[in-house]
């Protein structure tokens, strides 16, 4: 619907705010697969579908039919719509403004079977560092889009891998390999005299604190949860680009 804030359901009735329903993105979804359909029997050179924050159930079944049908698609998810759902609106607060919108809980689960099932290749965050003054319009106002580059991976390393049981493994891949293999890059392995270019985690259990974010955007709806796994050391081709050892 024109004007959505919110995931279209119940919930947004309730607060009598316009919602963007779960079936906007998969008719979108369908159409371009079928765009897809058409380059191929047309014999276009390496046509490719990607489709970028993917949210919803119905339009991650679809990808999963396509890919089980042997197109040239691949799907990401950010870490927003793998840890929140609409549920968060409920106050009205527009720091949880995003587009697509926070869905419900069962698309939350969906997209988690969709990262471990290989319908989803990659987690992108989508990160959009507004400043604090921009997002504390009233909700309606309010640009759309969080901060979330900074705590990826920590968010995903403690809310699916230390929480759920979810394979290290595939949580690594989904934030290296996958996004190569989406850009066409060829995977990077670790061993003797290959290119270091890999990241240091420390395990250790750390407050999100917004204030610390070199992002402008000194905000984030993860503000004060506890996480594991952050970042403190990043190498690309045996340089250091990143440093935050203590």
């Amino acid at each position: 619907r024109r004007g959505g804030v919110m995931n279209d359901g119940p919930l947004a009735d309730l607060l009598g705010l316009p919602g963007n329903p779960p079936e906007a993105e998969a008719a979108r979804v369908a159409r371009d697969l079928e765009v897809l359909r058409y380059a191929l029997r047309r014999g276009q050179a390496r046509p490719h579908l990607h489709v970028q924050h993917l949210s919803t159930r119905r339009a991650l079944e679809l990808v999963r039919e396509a890919k089980r049908a042997g197109l040239p698609v691949t799907a990401e998810a950010t870490p927003h719509h793998l840890t929140l759902t609409e549920e968060a609106l409920k106050g009205f607060d527009p720091l949880f403004k995003v587009a697509p919108p926070l869905r419900a809980g069962e698309d939350v689960e969906a997209l988690i079977e969709g990262l471990l099932d290989g319908t989803l290749d990659a987690v992108a965050t989508d990160h959009a560092p507004h400043t604090q003054a921009e997002k504390e319009m009233d909700l309606l106002r309010a640009p759309f889009g969080i901060p979330s580059l900074e705590v990826a991976f920590p968010l995903l390393y403690t809310e699916l891998y230390r929480k759920r049981g979810f394979p290290l493994k595939r949580l690594v891949e989904l934030f290296t390999d996958g996004p190569r293999k989406v850009l066409g890059l060829p995977p990077l392995h670790l061993e003797v005299g290959a290119e270091a270019s890999l990241v240091l985690l420390d395990p250790k259990e750390h407050p999100v604190d917004p204030k610390a974010f070199a992002s402008k955007a000194r905000f984030s709806p993860w503000a004060g949860w506890v996480l594991e796994g952050w970042p403190v050391l990043t190498l690309v081709e045996g340089r250091i680009v990143h440093e935050a050892l203590e």
